[in-house]
């Protein structure tokens, strides 16, 4: 069978079947309703706004209707297109529940909306430089489907599409009129639509809320600019239908209505008959007068000046007394003897007296006013004033009406007083500008007039500059003239001051006076440089209440010969100096039992997770199996812990020396730390275990004070002398001492420490400053601590960095010092023989363990029965701690030291040979008491111990009897003064410690002069040299930019000196940190000084400086408040940085990222300042961030300050140029609000308060708290 006939058949079905499909698509119909525009209802409101792009500044102009009262609105007809196939409803009723998933939208039957009044729509630009008209605007309108949202009420996208339209532009800078077309701009914005149903008639109302930009490009004078203008519309469209009307009255010829008696019938438009409206007919006339033969013509030659009143809707020219009217031009033309464009200028002395029927007359050109003068006319010549592009020539002339009268007449008042000034603008020549200045104060034989109030208006309402003579309105104003006969119309806010040459003539009348007035314009006080100067003042009265406070409390900071007879006294000897100062309070017995530290360790992930916690659990079955010198692994029950000591107990007793030794990493420093109660020197994060008792007395808050602690950094202010490093600390930590007890401390002291010869040295160590030796200098360290005699001192590695002679000296005076009646504990790595055996006792740290503790006589018999013999001619120490750092040996120690009997410290505290004969060791636990917690138990066993004989010395034991009696050991008299007569109260009075670091931080920077020199030549040097780069700065476009350029340079100069805090700040971190861990201040006290002395010094006195040469040199303001707000401003700016500088370095572990995070932020700030772009220029999401930058309310209140008194030439090339133009206009030209002056004044100022508090706000997060403000221990 041939295929031919089937694929026939095939085809044939397959077309069938696409037209049964497309059938009922094709041949749907839905419906669609017209709905007819309430043109009266669908009102709207305009306004917008213009982004120039493309000038030198960026220019953003705000668009404003010219005729706000005017109505504006849209006319014509929208299509209602209902979803559905089915017919269009009959009634109105039935048109509401087919609203959902309807269409409102204008088609070909309706046409695009227009967008009335179609003669123009009238858009003022602020300033008044431009102005825009809409002329004849059609809008197609479409919307997607309706969504209901509650009842009878829908929302939907609602487009805006311009689909014909232009726009006339006027500006200043073209004055030329030019079309821009706005055809295509379009905008989608939510709306929500109402429908109501009344009787047949369905009405439905559409929000309206467009934003559409339509962009520019033109050129004028051979320039070509472009920008965007934003069209805004806001209101409501309106539409309504009657059902039920035959053809729905073929819409928009006419519409449906209701009859009243019920029944729908079509109303025809004009033009339109017919049943359904769709016959034309008739004429329709846009003057409905025609139809009534009413029409008006004016006439073409008015009659003879004066002419008669006009009637009907033609108004007549009307001339004054001085002027005739001219036929052949229909306008007024002067009559002989008079002049000038309003006729008001005399010529001769005869007219004088035919104007005011009188004789003897004269007309005078005098300048300054006279009695006998009723009006005064001015007549200018712009030719050369700057304004001849802007005011047409020969249209600019003033009249001051002085209101004289004859004799025998009340002189009329300074109400009707008054002066005109006329001008036509060059744009708008035909709608000339009057500006009436009334109740003004004449003075004869002066030029000036002072006016209380101003009001301006054009001929025609609704000209270019409307908006800047509203501005203006009620203003007062000022008309002074030179000898030289130029004048000036000053109004005060106006854009610029009306400046020209003018001819003055008026008419003396012999007996005509006027009365003379003073009124002065005023203008409002200014506070603002107090306002400014608010953070000098308190930076001022700070430093001075700490001089004041220094000046009274001299005697404390003076080491002269006064008080050293003083100090005897109180010490009950002349050789107060010479006796070792002994603890008020010793402590007997040091007792420490199963202390431990643990800190977290961060773990891995997966299965290095598993490998690390396998190698932790097989650690803590087999301990030697570690490498030697790491320190202990995690237990079992703290998976994520780290042991840095495993219960490790012991005892010292009053007068003995006592020595920890241990390789890196064995945990000397933390077992220290901990006997101190210096818990800031671990880590934050540690968990602390066990009890520490001082006399069988846990360890306090209290017990803390009677400790001092010695860390291995001795970082010290280098310009400071050995004598007044201990004063300070003497001075902050005996609170209550006076000068003389505190001058015996200090003696007593340094004759203890042996440190006489140096007492006058500085420090040195850094800076330059070369200074005393190492050894010294931690003799100095101690020194600080022994002020306070403390009963037990605690030292990390005295002797590191010390060679053996110094580490030798330091130890012997260190036995010294346990032998007046303490417990010393000091911890070093490899002490010289000569060094061990001064030790009392000593005690071998491991991995956190304690393998050895007891006197140094009994070290090697106790390594030669652990099979350790110590090797001939090896050094005993030496020996100690190779065998704990060889790997093997000390997998054989800790197999021995893990099968002996653990000893408590009460065993190790019973007896002389029970405190050092037994090797003390536990093994790790995880149950220990706390060192915060309740140790009372621990320490009571201790309180029946007997006290440690330790010391076999004799002297010591009477050393710390007589201590503990308050006697001298040598019968000459207590040596430590009020050290020695009460336990010190260690919190410090805030005044005293600002005004002891307040002293130091000055001593410093006197001795060491350099950076504060620095400072003060790189401002002087700066400030001439860019004062030079913008000298003298003129008054034009140039010296706008100027002054913009200079005052961006000066606040960047001063932002990123700043940086010289970081410097100083890191150089004295750790010594800070070691003084506030040991409560000498507390922190915000060194930070304040720090800040008073640093904002003084460092940027204050510079800011002088500096302005000092620039200021004069570039020629800005020489006002007494404006030179004084420039200067406090600045100084404040300057003093917001360094307080930024202070926090970020306070706020950073080092210096370079300090300095890396202060230029990144002052970057930043620079950047969204307003100095190098205009914010409003910025794209809206990161346009906020300029409210963030102190530069920008520095910068606003600079410029603004500068700019705000001073008048500008603006003669840009291919622009029309105008002279005098105040200063404010360019701020407004740039963005920045000439109004915000003391708003900007006061936020510069809250920006330093905000940066001082958060630089104290860090200092606090990061520091310690000083010994005094804390427990001993603290568990995180």
């Amino acid at each position: 069978m041939r295929a031919g006939p089937w694929l026939a058949l095939a085809s044939w079905w397959l077309a069938a079947a696409a037209v049964a499909a497309l059938l009922p698509v094709a041949t749907a119909q839905g419906c669609t309703l017209t709905l007819l525009l309430n043109a009266t209802a669908s009102a709207i409101s305009m306004n917008g706004s213009a982004v120039d792009t493309t000038k030198p500044l960026a220019l953003r102009v705000d668009f404003v209707p010219a005729h706000p009262e005017a109505a504006l609105g849209f006319e014509g007809a929208l299509s209602l297109v209902l979803a559905g196939t089915d017919p269009c409803p009959t009634a109105a009723a039935d048109v509401l529940p087919r609203l959902v998933g309807a269409q409102v939208q204008t088609t070909d039957i309706t046409e695009p909306l227009l967008l009335y009044p179609t003669g123009g729509i009238q858009l003022n630009g602020n300033p008044g430089v431009v102005n825009l008209t809409l002329l004849e605007n059609y809008f197609a309108i479409s919307s997607t489907p309706l969504v209901p949202a509650a009842d009878d009420a829908f929302t939907t996208d609602l487009t805006g599409l311009s689909t014909n339209g232009t726009v006339l532009s006027k500006s200043l800078a073209a004055p030329a009129p030019e079309v821009l077309s706005v055809t295509g701009m379009n905008d989608t914005k939510a709306s929500t639509v109402a429908a109501t149903v009344q009787g047949s008639t369905l009405t439905l109302t559409l929000s309206v809320s467009w934003l559409m930009p339509s962009y520019y490009e033109s050129q004028s004078a051979g320039i070509t600019y472009a920008g965007t203008n934003n069209y805004a519309f806001t209101g409501q469209i309106v539409a309504q239908a009657t059902l039920g009307c035959l053809g729905n009255c073929s819409a928009p010829n006419g519409r449906c209505v209701t009859a009243a008696d019920g029944t729908a019938g079509c109303t025809c438009s004009c033009g339109w008959a017919g049943p359904n409206c769709d016959i034309a007919s008739g004429f329709c006339s846009s003057f409905p007068a025609e139809l009534q033969g009413q029409a008006q013509v004016c006439p073409s030659a008015p009659a003879p000046a004066p002419a008669p009143p006009a009637s009907g809707p033609c108004q007549a020219q009307v001339c004054n007394e001085r002027q005739q009217y001219n036929a052949s031009t229909g306008s007024c033309d002067c009559r002989a003897g008079w002049e000038g464009p309003g006729c008001d200028a005399c010529q001769t002395d005869a007219v004088c007296d035919s104007y005011f029927s009188t004789s003897g007359a004269t007309c005078s050109d005098e300048v300054a006013f006279q009695q006998g003068m009723q009006f005064k006319a001015y007549t200018c010549d712009l030719t050369n004033s700057g304004l001849k592009g802007i005011i047409e020539p020969g249209t600019f002339y003033m009249v001051c009406n002085t209101s004289a009268l004859p004799p025998g007449q009340e002189a009329a008042s300074s109400v009707d007083q008054a002066c005109t000034v006329h001008f036509t603008l060059s744009q708008a020549k035909d709608n000339p500008v009057t500006c009436t200045a009334s109740e003004c104060s004449f003075r004869a034989n002066s030029s000036s007039a002072n006016c209380v109030s101003t009001h301006c208006e054009c001929q025609t309402p609704g000209c270019a500059v409307q908006n800047i003579l509203d501005d203006v309105e009620g203003k007062p104003c000022s008309i002074d003239c030179t000898a030289d006969s130029t004048c000036s119309f000053n109004i005060q806010d106006f854009i610029f001051d009306l400046v020209a040459p003018c001819q003055m003539a008026s008419c003396v009348v012999p007996g005509y006076t006027f009365v003379e007035g003073d009124y002065r314009i005023t203008t409002s006080k200014s506070y603002n440089p107090v306002i400014a100067a608010v953070p000098m003042m308190v930076l001022v009265a700070l430093a001075a209440f700490l001089s004041l406070y220094l000046t009274r409390h001299r005697a404390l900071f003076s080491s002269r010969r006064h008080l050293d007879a003083a100090a005897a006294a109180v010490s009950g000897a002349a050789a107060a100096a010479s006796v070792r100062q002994r603890p008020s309070n010793p402590v007997h017995l040091l007792t420490f039992d199963g202390v431990s530290c643990a800190v977290p360790v961060q773990e891995g992930r997966g299965w290095r997770r598993w490998l690390r916690r396998s190698k932790a659990a097989a650690e803590e079955g087999q301990p030697a199996a570690a490498e030697a010198g790491a320190t202990a692994n995690v237990t079992a029950s703290h998976p994520q812990q780290k042991l840095i000591l495993r219960s490790v107990s012991g005892a010292a007793a009053c007068g003995e020396l006592v020595g920890v030794l241990g390789p890196s990493g064995s945990g000397k420093t933390t077992l220290l730390a901990m006997l101190a109660g210096s818990s800031e020197d671990l880590d934050r994060r540690s968990t602390l275990t066990g009890s520490v008792c001082l006399d069988g007395q846990p360890l306090s808050a209290a017990n803390r004070r009677r400790i001092g602690f010695v860390p291995q950094d001795d970082s010290m202010l280098p310009t400071l002398t050995v004598e007044e490093c201990i004063r300070y600390s003497a001075i902050l930590r005996l609170p209550h001492a006076s000068a003389a007890e505190v001058q015996a401390s200090v003696q007593s002291v340094v004759a203890e420490l042996g440190l006489q010869h140096v007492a006058r040295s500085r420090v040195g160590g850094r800076s330059g400053i070369r200074g005393i030796s190492g050894g010294e200098r931690r003799r100095v360290t101690i020194g600080m601590e022994l002020v306070t005699a403390p009963a037990v001192l605690v030292l990390d590695e005295p002797t590191s960095g010390l060679d053996s002679y110094t580490a030798l000296n330091l130890m012997r005076t260190l036995k010294q010092v346990a032998s007046a009646g303490r417990i010393v504990l000091l911890s070093f790595h490899q002490p010289s023989p000569a060094m061990f055996s001064l030790l009392d006792s000593s005690y071998l740290m491991a991995r956190g363990r304690c393998i050895f503790a007891g006197p140094p006589a009994s070290t090697e018999a106790w390594f030669a029965q652990r099979g350790l013999p110590c090797p001939v001619g090896t050094a005993i120490a030496e020996h100690m701690l190779d065998a704990v750092s060889d790997p093997g040996s000390l997998q054989q120690l800790l197999a021995a030291h893990d099968g002996e009997q653990p000893a408590s410290a009460a065993d190790m505290a019973h007896g002389s040979g029970a405190a050092h004969a037994h090797a003390s060791s536990v093994a790790a636990t995880d149950g220990g008491k706390t060192l915060r917690g309740d140790a009372v138990s621990s320490c009571a066993k201790l309180d029946t111990v007997p006290l440690s004989n330790g010391a076999s010395d004799g002297d010591v034991s009477a050393a710390c009897a007589a201590a503990e009696m308050g006697m001298p050991l040598s019968g000459k008299g207590s040596p430590g003064g009020v050290a020695a007569a009460a336990a010190p109260q260690w919190r410090p009075s805030l005044s005293r410690e600002l005004a002891v670091v307040f002293w130091r931080t000055l001593v410093d920077i006197v001795r060491n002069p350099a950076l504060l020199l620095l400072h003060w030549v790189l401002a002087l040097l700066m400030g001439a040299f860019v004062g030079a780069v913008f000298f003298d700065v003129s008054f034009d476009v140039s010296g706008a930019q100027n002054r913009v350029g200079g005052m961006f340079f000066v606040l960047c100069f001063f932002a990123f000196t700043s940086l010289t805090t970081v410097d100083l700040l890191m150089m004295e971190r750790r010594m800070v940190l070691r003084e506030v861990r040991g409560g000498f201040y507390r922190p915000g006290s060194y930070l304040l000084a720090k800040m008073v002395l640093d904002a003084l010094l460092l940027r204050v006195i510079p800011v002088f400086i500096f302005s000092a040469a620039f200021y004069p040199m570039m020629g800005l303001q020489s006002g007494a408040s404006t030179v004084a707000t420039f200067l406090m401003v600045l100084a404040a700016f300057a003093g917001a940085m360094g307080a930024l500088s202070l926090s970020v370095t306070v706020g950073s572990s080092t210096a370079g990222l300090a300095s890396l995070i202060m230029n990144i932020l002052l970057l930043i700030a620079v950047v969204v300042s307003g100095m190098l772009v205009n914010p409003q220029s910025m794209p809206a999401w990161i346009r906020w961030t300029h409210w963030l930058s102190p530069f920008y309310y520095a910068y606003c209140s600079l410029m603004i300050n500068e700019m705000s008194g001073i008048k500008i030439d603006f003669e840009l090339k291919g622009y029309a140029a105008a002279k005098n133009v105040r200063g404010t206009v360019f701020l407004e030209t740039i963005g920045i609000n000439a109004d915000d002056l003391t708003t900007d004044i006061i936020v510069n100022d809250c920006y330093y308060l905000g940066l001082a508090l958060l630089a104290f706000a860090l200092l606090y997060l990061v520091m310690p708290r000083p010994r005094w403000a804390g427990p001993a221990a603290r568990k995180a």
